[in-house]
């Protein structure tokens, strides 16, 4: 089943880039036309649950279990993976409830399965929500394949009249290997022809390896975000306490360490929150574990100078843990941010539990 924004975003880019207000009928039709054949293929039109299909596609050995894997820390289970045969479907959540049932299709990448997936792309490549696309960065010699699988893929959807949001994930970009030339050109290769592939589709490019955690967490967080129709609503209620409590950034986590929402003053606050966010809910939760907290909250002093402070802090909303990182100014009190905590605890609850 299509995803109603896509149905949207499609029709409203139509109308922009129509020859005249003759074809707005035409548009306006088929934009009806589309919404009663999604209104007809929901099963309960009561429920606010939905199926979300997401695809990890890419070429063989490029990441693409390990990525989620990783995403969920089984780092063990890394060391003994083999070669997706086929597809491997498994069933994803956001929160401990699941308020939407999330289906990752992992597409196996080797040679004799890439072209069963075009043959039957009703099945594979139809009714897709969001699509992660892993390039194996330090593979140079197979550059041109992964750009041309994803070109195949663009063209199929194309013709399906899918329209996901598209995260590209430059894979194995392992901290050891960052700084050689060779991997860098690569990089640079990539994030140069892919926009020219994916042309007319929402795309963001990632660097990731199983080896920075916070990498995939960017980017899985990243194209979680996009499916959520809330994600404005999110920022603007961290906006609103920012300011109540002079706040320079905020980052909001779930129980997992996924990435709900952020806001930032500035684009470095935004980036150094993302990687260190990980780090301190682990942090938190080693501190609780052996009763070392005072109170429900980190508080870390020195942040970019004297006058900030970063505070990392559980707060609850509904049933679910959900945790806040904050840079605030020293001034501020500790007695402020917890006054105005209660009406941002219940401005997110139907937030929440309409994620996704």
């Amino acid at each position: 089943m299509k995803y109603l924004r896509v149905i949207i975003d499609r029709a409203a880019t139509r109308i922009q880039e129509g020859e005249g207000p003759e074809k707005y009928n035409q548009f306006l039709l088929d934009l009806k036309n589309d919404l009663l054949n999604f209104a007809s293929e929901l099963k309960d039109p009561f429920s606010t649950k939905r199926t979300i299909k997401i695809i990890f596609a890419g070429l063989d050995k490029a990441g693409k279990s390990s990525f989620l894997l990783g995403v969920k820390k089984k780092y063990s289970e890394i060391i003994n993976t083999l070669p997706t045969k086929g597809v491997n479907r498994t069933n994803e959540d956001i929160f401990s409830e699941d308020l939407s049932k999330i289906i990752v299709w992992d597409l196996g990448g080797q040679s004799r399965y890439l072209e069963r997936y075009f043959e039957q792309s009703k099945i594979y490549l139809y009714n897709v929500d969001l699509l992660f696309f892993f390039i194996d960065i330090q593979d140079t010699e197979r550059s041109n394949e992964a750009l041309s699988l994803l070109r195949r893929i663009i063209m199929t959807l194309r013709e399906l009249e899918e329209f996901p949001p598209i995260v590209i994930c430059l894979n194995k970009y392992d901290p050891d290997i960052k700084g050689k030339e060779e991997i860098n050109k690569n990089v640079e290769n990539f994030t140069e022809k892919i926009p020219k592939i994916t042309d007319n589709y929402f795309v963001k490019i990632f660097k990731t390896s199983i080896f920075a955690h916070w990498s995939l967490i960017s980017a899985y967080s990243y194209g979680l975000s996009q499916l959520s129709p809330n994600r404005e609503l999110f920022k603007h209620q961290l906006r609103q306490f920012a300011q109540k409590t002079n706040t320079d950034a905020l980052l909001l986590l779930n129980e997992n360490g996924i990435i709900l929402s952020n806001f930032s003053t500035n684009i470095v606050s935004e980036k150094v929150f993302e990687i260190s966010a990980p780090h301190f809910q682990t942090l938190y939760k080693t501190f609780k574990e052996f009763k070392l907290l005072k109170e429900d909250f980190i508080i870390s002093s020195g942040i970019t100078d004297e006058s900030k402070n970063l505070i990392f802090k559980r707060i609850k909303v509904d049933k679910y843990n959900l945790y806040l990182l904050m840079l605030i100014n020293d001034q501020v009190q500790i007695q402020t941010i917890e006054n105005n905590l209660p009406s941002l605890s219940t401005n997110l609850v139907e937030l929440i539990n309409t994620y996704i």
